[in-house]
């Protein structure tokens, strides 16, 4: 993946530096644990990157497909945020630039993510600007407060999510795997 702004690189992430990037994700994200996601990712060749800036490691991002909701030519966005001392400073936006261009790069038709308006209601602000449309999310654990965001990555106009079911339940035992399994690989580099 390269960046619009030249200050940002990304390397993928895969078996060598999956500990690092949960770690990053896990600040990012400090109830969650995107372990699993990793890597199943690296093993399946869909991307996750770590962004760096310099040497610094500031963020991560990726693409997913998920074939259980119907749509072929739709990529997902997984595991995108932004280390909080580096907030406020653009990189957030370009990173999600970057990851849109690498969508449309790899021939997707549409661009989508799910989020927590309340948990990320200042990633919803760059949402609501980037993104074509948002729609609020209520079919599964309505209290949740969630919105889909998608957008069109070709001349036509973006198909709304409509509320169709996201597979959000089914996935919880896994973030308690996720974390033990984690915890185990970090006491094996030890």
């Amino acid at each position: 993946m390269q960046s619009g702004d030249k200050r940002l690189r990304y390397a993928e992430i895969v078996s060598g530096n999956i500990i690092f990037a949960t770690g990053i994700e896990m600040r990012i994200f400090p109830d969650m644990c995107g372990y699993l996601s990793y890597k199943r990712a690296y093993e399946n060749g869909t991307p996750y990157f770590i962004a760096y800036l310099g040497d610094k490691a500031i963020g991560i991002t990726g693409l997913y497909c998920e074939e259980r909701l119907g749509e072929e030519n739709t990529v997902w966005l997984g595991w995108y945020g932004v280390l909080p001392e580096y907030r406020g400073q653009g990189f957030g936006k370009q990173i999600l630039l970057d990851s849109i261009a690498e969508a449309r790069k790899r021939n997707f038709d549409t661009f989508r993510l799910y989020t927590s308006v309340k948990n990320c209601a200042e990633a919803c602000k760059l949402y609501d600007k980037v993104m074509d449309i948002g729609e609020d999310y209520t079919l599964e654990e309505p209290e949740m407060l969630r919105r889909v965001y998608s957008k069109s990555l070709t001349d036509k106009k973006v198909i709304p999510w409509n509320n169709r079911y996201l597979y959000l339940t089914e996935n919880h035992g896994e973030e308690e795997t996720a974390l033990s399994v984690y915890k185990r690989r970090m006491n094996e580099e030890d």
